[in-house]
This record gives structure tokens, C-alpha cells and sequence, in this order.
């Protein structure tokens, strides 16, 4: 909440939780365009630094290997890896303060999406069809239904983040409330 200049913990609880689905996901997707594999994430523990940033830390990984999987089959085993996760998550941190499931849901598929844009533009020759993995991935509940457009291009959120309620005063890029009352009034 002092990182992003908040008092309201719902809002802090959102950045938080979206900062660690974009780590998990960076972590399982770019697990697979580098070596096809799909990390297993049951052993993930979670430290804090002095910052107070979260650190992830798996002590001995183990991984699926999905070399001849579609993408529909290795979306599967990535849902069961990293929704189980972001579930369990989600769970502790409503039970800190009110904060919509549809918002962190929504945190999650926006957060998918970075990081699939994020592999795509590394400059690679193979993606391993992480585009087409992502989409099979937005499609599974509870992502589906969060995001509108496609991953490669524009995408727009159903769900607010908070984000135009930190000390920064704006919204993000995908923000369904860009230039809304609510937000011009906050600004």
C-alpha cells in the first residue's frame, strides 16, 4: 500500500496479486518457449525481500514435458499448474479485505496476456505457440470472459484493477473505465 500510495487495501491487494500472476505466468510461459516444459508449481513457496518486494522460490523444480502436446493440451496442464495457484492465492487474500473475484480474476488474464506480448516481442524465431496456448488459456474458467480482443493486438479488460486509485492517478493501458467520471473526478 506505501509502494503504491494507497490506503485502501483492496487496491494494494489487487497490485499485489496482479504482480504475482504476471510473475507465474512469465515463469510457466517462458518455461515453454525456451524448453517446452511446464514447470510444476506445488512446491512454491513465497519470501518477502527487505523491500517488501515477493519473491517466488521453487527448491527442487520438476517439470512436465510436453513436446508433441497441442496447444489445447499443454493450455491444460498449464491451467492446473498456475490457476491452482492463483486460486489458493486468491482465497488468502480475500480473507484480508473485500476485494471483487472478478477483479482478480480479471488481474490474472491481463496478466496472461503481458506476459505472452512481453515472449512474443523477445525477438525469438520460436514461440512455440504460446499465442495460440494464451488464447486456449482465456478461454478456461475462471479466465474466460475477462478480457476482450485477441492476445495478439488490443486487448481491454471487463474489470477495473483500482489502479487509477494509487498515488499515480491514471489508469492502465486495457482500463475499461478510461476517461470515465469516476476517473476524471479521481485525476
Amino acid at each position: 500500500a506505501r509502494r503504491q500510495g494507497t490506503t485502501e487495501a483492496r487496491v494494494a491487494v489487487s497490485s499485489l496479486q496482479y504482480e504475482l500472476a504476471e510473475r507465474l505466468w512469465s515463469v510457466v510461459l517462458g518455461s515453454w518457449v525456451t524448453d517446452r516444459l511446464i514447470p510444476d508449481l506445488a512446491a512454491m513457496r513465497y519470501g518477502r525481500t527487505s523491500v517488501g518486494r515477493v519473491r517466488l522460490h521453487l527448491a527442487n523444480p520438476t517439470a512436465y514435458e510436453r513436446h508433441s502436446a497441442t496447444a489445447a493440451e499443454t493450455a491444460t496442464v498449464t491451467a492446473a499448474v498456475v490457476l491452482d495457484q492463483l486460486t489458493s492465492l486468491h482465497l488468502a487474500l480475500r480473507s484480508i479485505t473485500d476485494v471483487a473475484n472478478g477483479l482478480l480474476w480479471g488481474n490474472a488474464a491481463t496478466a496472461l496476456a503481458l506476459a505472452t506480448h512481453t515472449l512474443l516481442n523477445r525477438g525469438e524465431r520460436h514461440h512455440h505457440g504460446v499465442a495460440e496456448i494464451s488464447r486456449a488459456l482465456l478461454a478456461i474458467p475462471p479466465l474466460a470472459g475477462h478480457l476482450d480482443g485477441d492476445i495478439i493486438g488490443t486487448m481491454k479488460r471487463r474489470s477495473c484493477c483500482l489502479y487509477y486509485r494509487t498515488a499515480a492517478r491514471r489508469t492502465c493501458g486495457d482500463c475499461p473505465l478510461t476517461g470515465t467520471a469516476v476517473v476524471r473526478a479521481r485525476a
